[in-house]
């Protein structure tokens, strides 16, 4: 029976284009390379388009980021024999800049010095692009949720399984990477909250309605936080709810504010009953003031001595002023606080003496 013949190179090419990858033999001596067929067809060149060297490639194809990383990695194999493997990106001939994986391995002489090396390029160009992708987005998410106090989670309902974003270990105080148990949930809620929270939860898988809480959770530490849940059911291919994904988002400091808010409110509230008990007392007083000037008044119009009429109208005169100043000074200080907008009011206290 006579056996097939297979040429080498066929087989090689075969093999380098079903993996999409391109060999490569370099001479360390005399800086020359060998590229197979494939290796050009990766980068859009055909032969002759580039001289095939590790200067063209270290120099021209490597991208400018990645240069010094080929170069630590080829010492550190042809010194210290640590495997030869990277990530690097390569300038094809219109595609601009691809990923590709190198490796290879060096070849010694009969004293052991490195003669050659050998190795293979694949295109990864894909896969890594969407793999630096995702962990791009990993990144703005967990820079996000960290800023925003915003922490993601899933909950798998049949297995118990709980992941959740590194916002979250932040977010209930707990050590990142380590799980966080239903126990150690449960721990942070009062038994009160935790009963309606599980309520909550089973009405969500069983009707698929979503639904938001606020709760106080109580730390490890004892830190006492504020937290705003919202759940939102995930079905499976069998049309039922598997799986509870949500946010959890921090709101301590939102829930300190409106408790200054309402501190100040009724701060205000008191300066406001304050100020008008102030206001009636005052108006009583200068309305009885106002009286008396009144009579006064009369009593100038039936006298007939010139002297006392003198005398009488001087003396009302510098009363009238002494009042009129005291109540413009009364009406600058006086000022009060709406509960609409928290605006400032000033209270004409001359007019509020003529209303009443």
């Amino acid at each position: 029976m006579n056996a097939i013949q297979y040429d080498k190179e066929d087989i090689l090419a075969l093999i380098t284009q079903g993996i999409d990858a391109g060999v490569w033999d370099w001479n360390v001596d005399t800086g020359k390379a060998w590229w197979s067929d494939g290796y050009y067809r990766l980068l859009g060149y055909q032969q002759g388009d580039v001289e095939p060297s590790f200067g063209t490639f270290a120099d021209g194809l490597v991208h400018p980021d990645d240069r010094d990383a080929v170069q630590t990695a080829v010492t550190n194999h042809i010194n210290f024999n640590v495997p030869y493997e990277l990530e690097i990106r390569l300038k094809t001939k219109n595609e601009g800049y691809k990923w590709f994986e190198t490796s290879g391995s060096a070849k010694l002489d009969e004293s052991g010095r490195t003669t050659r090396m050998s190795g293979v390029i694949i295109n990864r160009h894909n896969k890594i692009s969407l793999r630096r992708k995702l962990e791009l987005s990993e990144f703005l998410l967990n820079e996000t949720g960290r800023i925003a106090s915003i922490a993601g989670w899933e909950l798998v309902i049949e297995t118990g399984e709980f992941y959740m974003t590194k916002a979250g270990y932040e977010v209930y105080g707990h050590e990142e990477g380590k799980p966080i148990t239903a126990e150690d949930r449960e721990k942070m809620f009062s038994p009160e909250d935790w009963k309606e929270r599980n309520e909550k939860l089973q009405e969500t898988i069983k009707t698929g309605k979503e639904y938001e809480s606020v709760n106080q959770i109580t730390l490890r530490d004892g830190t006492k936080k504020w937290i705003h849940n919202k759940v939102v059911p995930i079905y499976g291919d069998n049309g039922m709810v598997t799986m509870l994904r949500g946010v959890t988002q921090d709101i301590t400091e939102q829930k300190q504010h409106e408790e200054d808010m309402r501190s100040t409110y009724a701060t205000i509230e008191e300066q406001n009953r304050r100020l008008l008990n102030f206001a009636h007392i005052v108006t009583h007083n200068l309305r009885a003031h106002s009286g008396n000037l009144i009579k006064v008044s009369e009593i100038l119009e039936s006298t007939d001595s010139d002297l006392e009429r003198m005398e009488m109208t001087s003396f009302v005169k510098r009363l009238s002023l002494s009042l009129h100043e005291t109540i413009n000074n009364l009406n600058e200080i006086v000022q009060i606080q709406t509960r609409q907008g928290l605006k400032k009011r000033c209270w004409s206290l001359i007019r509020f003496t003529l209303k009443y």
